[in-house]
């Protein structure tokens, strides 16, 4: 299963890599690297703009996916020799972390939050790793996105756009069956108390699983 990292690193060596699609870890260091694997996705939270600067910035600054390989050297000016990995990045804003102080579990209730973050890169869970997609205006590949454990009921009204970016408790996706027709029921079962229906949502869509509390005949 894929794991989920968020990198700490200045803002400028953060926009170097993504420019250059790679992520460095501790100043170069290899043995942090080695913890991440292809397909883990991070992010990179950045306090200043310059490394030992003064300039605060305490902005979310990166997010992608790992590629297939390994850590690899690089030989730069001055004698320098980083280890590196390629990273996938997506296409997203910097967004500032004060409005998910209070959110994120990384921080929630956690007065001296940047304690943690002292070794550069520490591993975050599924719903941060969302919450921060979300700030930062990113979209992570469906494949990509953590299944959030069955049970959580979905509110009527959700649209098929929050439930692809994974914001909305109880979606689960998976390839549609060939064949099958829109609006077609696929499958129905008990779910906990109430029963999960399955729908194709229509040609070359995902097929959405629906959690719907109640009197057991899945009433819309």
């Amino acid at each position: 299963m894929s794991a989920n990292w968020l990198g700490v690193a200045c803002a400028a060596h953060v926009r170097r890599g993504r420019a250059a699609g790679f992520m460095q870890l501790g100043h170069g260091r290899a043995t942090p690297l080695r913890r991440v694997s292809p397909g883990d996705r991070v992010a990179y939270y950045s306090p200043t703009l310059a490394l030992r600067g003064r300039d605060r910035l305490r902005a979310f600054t990166a997010i992608g996916i790992v590629r297939e390989g390994e850590p690899y050297l690089v030989e730069m000016d001055g004698g320098f020799l980083p280890f590196r990995r390629d990273v996938d990045w997506l296409e997203a804003r910097e967004a500032p972390i004060a409005p998910l102080l209070d959110v994120l579990d990384l921080t929630a209730d956690r007065r001296n939050w940047g304690y943690q973050l002292r070794f550069g890169v520490l591993a975050i869970s599924d719903r941060d790793l969302r919450q921060i997609a979300e700030a930062m205006g990113a979209r992570l590949p469906v494949a990509d996105l953590p299944v959030r454990p069955a049970g959580r009921l979905l509110r009527r009204g959700d649209g098929l756009a929050e439930l692809r970016q994974g914001l909305v408790g109880g979606d689960v996706f998976r390839p549609a069956e060939k064949g099958a027709q829109r609006g077609e029921r696929i499958e129905r079962r008990r779910e906990g108390e109430g029963e999960l229906d399955t729908f194709r949502e229509g040609a070359g869509h995902q097929v959405r699983e629906e959690i719907f509390a109640g009197d057991g005949r899945g009433g819309r």
